[in-house]
């Protein structure tokens, strides 16, 4: 009898020690996802004024003297064309990186919850 509730004890600090485990990973899991995402908000921020800045130089460009402006359109083109093609690629890179950020968080997630279940303190 007194064995049988030593084992109890035993049994239900070690279910207490794999819970707090488990919540922690949680509490972790969400620090990460959220820094990861101020992190996208941050990139994303710096893009959007890349992209301004951009559109400010291009239309200034654009207002130049009109014969110049003329002289150089296919070059205008051409750059405009690989802005446009720089952005995209930076838009799919940035959200390639949050997937694989989160990935990556969900993971490292999962192992510490394996851990917190099969390994003993």
């Amino acid at each position: 009898m007194k064995r049988d509730q030593l084992a109890a004890e035993v049994a239900a600090k070690e279910t207490q020690r794999r819970v707090e485990r488990q919540e922690d990973s949680n509490r972790e899991t969400a620090n990460r996802l959220a820094a990861s995402a101020d992190a996208v908000r941050r990139e994303r921020l710096s893009a959007g004024r890349l992209r301004d800045e951009l559109d400010a130089a291009t239309a200034a460009r654009r207002g130049a003297d009109p014969a110049a402006v003329a002289h150089c359109a296919s070059a205008e083109a051409a750059v405009d064309l690989r802005a446009d093609l720089f952005g995209r690629a930076d838009a799919a890179a940035g959200e390639l990186a949050a997937y694989a950020d989160a990935a990556s968080i969900a993971g490292q997630q999962c192992e510490r919850d394996f851990d917190a279940l099969t390994r003993t303190p």
